[in-house]
């Protein structure tokens, strides 16, 4: 099986890989999910930093960062950076209260909900994304009010 370039930047040359990370973000960062999930000799202090780096990727043309775990969705969904941002600039915003975070939500040109959860920090860190059939936004929570308030 193939590695990724960045599994071969790392077990290569270990911390020159970094550098590469932040620039290419979710692609690298699936890279680096690969790498590490098949059983690499690289150091797990390698592994670390590389997840460091990905928590502080930042699109040059977008205010959003993305947190690790939004880039590891992202590249699982295939979700790109410039549909987030389109989601959290132009979609409709709701606060989640189960959460406690931004939902940007937009309609995709397939019919698919791409649903966006940010931070509630200035900046607007993303959180995660889904992609979903549909977006209720009338879902209770345990005491009965309504999970999502529209912004």
């Amino acid at each position: 099986m193939a590695t990724s370039p960045l599994g071969a930047a790392i077990a290569g040359g270990g911390r020159a890989a970094l550098g590469w990370l932040t620039s290419t973000g979710a692609a690298a960062w699936q890279g680096a999910k690969d790498l590490f999930s098949k059983g690499s000799q690289a150091a797990p202090v390698v592994q670390q930093e590389v997840q460091a780096v990905a928590q502080q990727v930042e699109n040059p043309q977008s205010p959003l960062s993305f947190s690790a775990h939004a880039l590891e969705r992202m590249a699982e969904r295939g979700v790109s950076q410039e549909a987030v941002t389109t989601a959290v600039e132009k979609g409709t915003t709701y606060f989640d209260k189960l959460n406690n975070t931004f939902t940007h939500v937009v309609q995709t040109a397939n019919g698919k909900v791409l649903q966006v959860a940010t931070s509630k920090q200035a900046g607007g860190n993303v959180v995660t994304t889904m992609v979903r059939s549909k977006f209720n936004d009338a879902v209770k929570l345990a005491d009965g009010t309504e999970r999502f308030v529209r912004k």
